[in-house]
């Protein structure tokens, strides 16, 4: 699911503008796009409750978070971004 998009929260916009940061810095250097990128996995999770408080506005019909599953794959700008366990 791309979330660029999606409006969310400000901790979990402020985590989506630095992997847009990191992303634009790679790209200038590889010149490419990574396929995946990892953050710290509390940062992940602090998005896909964004991602899911989003959703469940979107779909009023939903009554309960449990109801609405986070979306499996994240995406940025077309890139994957998945949780880095350390």
């Amino acid at each position: 699911m791309e979330i660029s998009k999606l409006p969310l929260n400000k901790q979990a916009t402020a985590v989506v503008a630095e992997v847009k940061k990191f992303l634009s810095a790679f790209q200038v250097l590889k010149n490419r796009k990574p396929e995946r990128v990892a953050v710290k996995s509390d940062k992940f999770q602090m998005i896909q409750r964004a991602v899911v408080a989003e959703l469940r506005r979107q779909n009023k019909g939903a009554v309960s978070a449990k109801e609405i599953t986070p979306p499996d794959v994240l995406q940025v700008e077309g890139v994957h971004i998945y949780p880095f366990a350390a």
